[in-house]
């Protein structure tokens, strides 16, 4: 998720891209399997509930506004979304509020939310320096996850 014309806001979609270059890499990916895909819904919450809806389970990456310094790595549990301020935006309906209501109806989508405290969001292309420099950290988590998740059974 994120929107790549606001800086931090947009290190869901640079995060992304960047697992696929390493997909794309000769070495071998094991936390990678032909059953996963990546996707880029941006700032469009109603693909991004679709792709989840189609899903068994799913990570999200997304910048978040926490009580943290910038950088900062979150680990959210998607059973435990709640509508709090951070899951609206002034772009209208957000994915994070859409599963936090899905939730509220008893509808379960199974998965994380990882993300990362940003440093800047306006208007500009390209990471801050201290999102740069912990990029490579959520990469890493993200994979981590991506094998833990493999490693379970879709009634877990």
């Amino acid at each position: 998720m994120g929107n790549v014309l606001c800086q931090d806001d947009g290190l869901g979609v640079y995060a992304v891209e960047r697992l696929e270059e390493d997909l794309q890499s000769d070495e071998e990916q094991e936390w990678w399997n032909s059953d996963l895909s990546l996707i880029k819904a941006e700032t469009d919450a109603w693909y991004g509930l679709q792709e989840c809806l189609s899903s068994w389970q799913v990570i999200i990456i997304d910048a978040l506004i926490g009580p943290c310094e910038p950088g900062t790595i979150y680990l959210v549990p998607l059973n435990e979304l709640e509508e709090t301020e951070w899951s609206k935006s002034l772009h209208g309906v957000t994915l994070l509020h859409l599963i936090a209501r899905y939730r509220k109806k008893g509808k379960m989508i199974k998965g994380w939310l990882i993300g990362m405290e940003p440093e800047r969001i306006d208007l500009g292309f390209g990471l801050s320096p201290v999102v740069e420099d912990n990029m490579d950290v959520l990469l890493e988590q993200v994979k981590d996850m991506v094998e833990l998740m493999q490693g379970t059974s879709m009634d877990s």
